[in-house]
């Protein structure tokens, strides 16, 4: 397991999902009347997650909004209202309302808690960084748009930085496929599906603008990858921040592939497809 709290197998997710649509519907109605308090943050960066679900995402929020100029929402596909034209106060205002809807129920999804006691996790110091965890739809709207985010930075002077979180694909495409209760099969389909539109996102922008974080390295070494991650966020590190991080991660993730039967060619199919792409290097069936 990857975090410290395992509360119950049972899949949250789309409880959540269903009331964040009916709570961000309000939440754009009002934007402009809130969004005047954001008016004058002086942001670092507004960061946003590409990659696939079932990676590490929610977990690598988690941690990245507990820092205390940091606020990361939770599923609220921000790059749709950066395409809608929302200024970073608008954007802002979206993203402090997912928040705290999130926070207060003890950041529990898909059986996990993702709370870090202590921490500022759901509020803000001096707000520096905005961003979003949601990277399946993030990706998929920068693959189709990949210009989106040039105009929302020459617009509003805000440098968008790209977070890519990678687990063993077998392991994702396994967690994948259980919780979207379908075959390995097209789920591998799906995966590699978004292994081409996150390539063709980091061509677009470019090395520095893009931060691959390994699932499996983030959990073994929290303190510096966090700390990684912060600087490319343009954050300051925190001490107490990076030992709350810590304490959240198991150091060893689940292995999930070993809970579903994969045949012998599939098996293969995976190696032979991921070696189309760098940030899959190294990933292997038995490590």
């Amino acid at each position: 397991m990857s975090l410290r709290i395992r509360l119950s197998a049972l899949d949250n997710g789309p409880w959540l999902q269903l009331r964040e649509s009916w709570a961000v519907r309000w939440d754009s109605l009002t934007v402009h009347a809130r969004a005047r308090r954001y008016e004058r943050a002086d942001l670092a960066s507004c960061c946003l997650f590409i990659g696939h679900p079932r990676s590490g995402h929610s977990a690598v929020g988690s941690v990245l909004d507990a820092h205390p100029d940091a606020l990361v929402a939770h599923r609220l596909d921000a790059m749709r209202y950066i395409e809608r034209g929302y200024s970073p106060a608008m954007l802002s205002s979206m993203i402090v309302g997912n928040v705290r809807r999130f926070t207060p129920g003890g950041r529990r999804l898909t059986g996990y808690s993702y709370a870090m006691p202590g921490s500022w996790q759901g509020r803000v110091r001096d707000l520096r960084v905005i961003g979003d965890q949601e990277g399946r739809l993030t990706a998929l709207r920068l693959a189709r748009n990949p210009a989106g985010l040039d105009a929302f930075e020459q617009r509003w002077s805000v440098p968008v930085r790209l977070l890519h979180v990678t687990r063993n694909p077998y392991d994702n495409i396994t967690t994948w496929a259980l919780r979207r209760m379908t075959d390995l099969e097209s789920t591998v389909e799906a995966y590699f599906g978004i292994c081409r539109e996150v390539a063709s996102i980091c061509e677009h922008r470019g090395g520095a603008g893009v931060l691959h974080l390994r699932h499996e390295e983030f959990l073994a070494r929290p303190r510096e990858l966090t700390a990684t991650m912060c600087d490319f966020a343009g954050l300051r590190t925190d001490p107490e921040h990076l030992d709350q991080a810590a304490r959240l991660l198991y150091p060893t993730p689940h292995r999930s592939r070993h809970t579903l039967p994969w045949p012998p060619h599939l098996i293969a199919r995976v190696a032979r497809e991921a070696e189309a792409f760098t940030f899959l290097d190294g990933y292997d069936w038995d490590n």
